[in-house]
């Protein structure tokens, strides 16, 4: 992202007995570049009170799948193949039986939903990555025919 700053000089010739004896202006343009927001995970706070209820490990593996989810604008996905599995029961010393058990609880609490075979969606009712506009559209379907809101998606069903 780049932004353009104008700076104007007025610039005076002086003689020797401090008279003024010109005048300019100098007109200097600078190009500024900042850098792009990193990437972010937002945690909606107010939704929080929702992990008091799980277990600690399966918090612990829901922040695993959170720092592997896609961006809103590709649904939030988290592609669970059997080395990110293992991985993830590597790092925090549990073993497959418990790891499925956590999975389950996250459905069951609407955390997580299972979209596909080995393919989960993090509900954005809890989380949100990317762009507000990205995130809101899974938060909410409209439809602009009957001015209905949907925004159930099926979390906690499955």
């Amino acid at each position: 992202m780049a932004r353009t700053t104008t700076e104007t000089t007025r610039v005076l010739t002086v003689n020797e007995d401090g008279e003024i004896t010109g005048e300019s202006t100098e007109v200097t343009t600078h190009e500024v570049r900042y850098e792009q927001e990193p990437d972010y995970v937002k945690l909606y706070i107010q939704t929080l009170s929702v992990f008091t209820d799980i277990k600690q490990t399966t918090g612990k593996v829901f922040y695993e799948l959170v720092k592997l989810m896609s961006y809103a604008e590709y649904e939030q996905l988290v592609y669970l193949n059997p080395v990110l599995r293992r991985n993830i029961q590597n790092n925090l010393g549990i073993k497959q039986s418990m790891f499925d058990k956590a999975l389950k609880e996250l459905k069951d609490k609407g955390l997580i939903r299972k979209v596909a075979n080995n393919t989960f969606s993090i509900n954005p009712d809890y989380v949100g990555r990317g762009k507000w506009r990205d995130i809101r559209r899974l938060r909410a379907t409209f439809d602009f025919i009957t001015g209905d809101v949907q925004t159930d998606f099926g979390y906690g069903e499955q």
